[in-house]
């Protein structure tokens, strides 16, 4: 008797130390765009939903992050801003459905673009 209770608490551990959801892949297809910089910057972005209305999302840039988290995500589009005086807007872009997609470009593993003063740009997803 003493090896099924060990068995149990070795798997009880093991569910809580690694439970199913961090290795399994997402199913609300939750987009992730993440931004920030400098004061002045602006993205505005649009989400495609799967069996709704579409969402609009504007962020300014004040000196913070700002997070973009929509669910069901089917595509989309955003554009983009950098600051108006000094620095840059970063940007970086996370699908959990896709981890190995990127609209932007791939720096250090990481899915991120950068604006300098002034510089616009968009990309669809």
């Amino acid at each position: 008797m003493k090896y099924p209770r060990i068995l149990l608490m070795a798997g009880l551990v093991a569910l809580f130390a690694f439970p199913p959801s961090v290795h399994a892949l997402s199913v609300n297809k939750l987009v992730v765009i993440k931004m920030s910089g400098d004061r002045g910057w602006s993205v505005d972005c649009t989400f495609q939903r799967e069996g709704d209305d579409p969402i609009e999302k504007s962020a300014r840039g004040r000196g913070r992050v700002v997070t973009f988290a929509v669910e069901k995500v089917t595509g989309g589009s955003c554009d983009y801003v950098g600051p108006s005086r000094r620095g840059e807007l970063k940007i970086s872009f996370t699908d959990e459905n896709r981890p190995s997609y990127c609209p932007l470009a791939q720096e250090a593993g990481l899915c991120v673009t950068r604006a300098g003063v002034g510089e616009t740009g968009s990309f669809d997803f």
